[in-house]
């Protein structure tokens, strides 16, 4: 974790942190990524540093995880719709084979982990395929409206629940162990 500071370490005419960097902050998010950083302050154990961000790449806005979380895996349709855009916890099977998008399989309903843009399900992902998983994020809800009586039968996405891919947290759970029984 470093310190920005735009105060403390300001030079005219210069910034501390790049503008498509700084308008991604604010105090619901953490930003991951791959950082040119340059040092203020030396690096003092279990201290933060103070630095200037020359660079980012490879950012990822993630929504901050609060152990305040609530766990809903139980919870209906109705109460689910009480807390769309809070972060929740969700436990179920994974799987790559949605219609939608990959999701995991809550009960029987699919909870959709949904790109907003160009998304890699390479790599952990295969390895998580039919595993129990637990999901962390903002909740979401995609209706799709009805066509008219007038209009042609058109096929359309059902309603779902949603997280969003980019910024949910995937988890594969521990298995229980269970203890082999002796007769």
């Amino acid at each position: 974790m470093f310190g920005i500071s735009e105060q403390r370490f300001a030079v005219t005419g210069y910034r501390n942190i790049p503008d498509y960097v700084e308008k991604e902050i604010n105090q619901d998010v953490v930003i991951l990524g791959d950082f040119e950083v340059c040092p203020f302050t030396r690096s003092q154990p279990g201290e933060m540093q103070l630095v200037c961000i020359e660079s980012g790449k490879n950012l990822v806005v993630r929504p901050k995880i609060s152990s305040a979380a609530l766990d809903l895996t139980g919870a209906s349709d109705s109460e689910l719709q009480q807390h769309l855009g809070q972060t929740i916890i969700m436990r179920g099977k994974f799987s790559l084979r949605g219609k939608l998008a990959p999701f995991i399989l809550v009960g029987s309903r699919p909870i959709y982990l949904v790109p907003s843009r160009a998304f890699s399900w390479d790599g952990p992902y295969g390895d998580m395929e039919g595993q129990d998983v637990r999901v962390t994020g903002a909740i979401r809800f995609a209706r799709y409206s009805e066509s008219g009586p007038e209009a042609l039968p058109v096929g359309r996405p059902p309603d779902h629940f949603y997280f969003e891919a980019e910024t949910a947290k995937i988890e594969m759970t521990p298995k229980e162990h269970k203890p082999n029984k002796r007769q």
